[in-house]
């Protein structure tokens, strides 16, 4: 279980760097200038997805 724990900051680490770095990327293109606003909006949408995902895990685990 203490695995879990780890690897689920981890992911909720690597989703919330995601999403600064697009919303960043999105607005000065300093990342790479040749993604579209829709693009960086898909992206930025499956990182919050994925992030509500990891944390509904996480609550549902500690409520067992």
């Amino acid at each position: 279980m203490k695995v879990y724990t780890v690897l689920l900051r981890v992911g909720i680490i690597l989703c919330i760097s995601g999403i600064l770095l697009t919303v960043i990327n999105y607005f000065t293109g300093f990342i790479n200038s040749t993604i579209t606003a829709g693009a960086s909006t898909v992206c930025l949408s499956l990182f919050i997805i994925v992030l509500i995902i990891m944390i509904n895990g996480s609550n549902r685990k500690k409520n067992k």
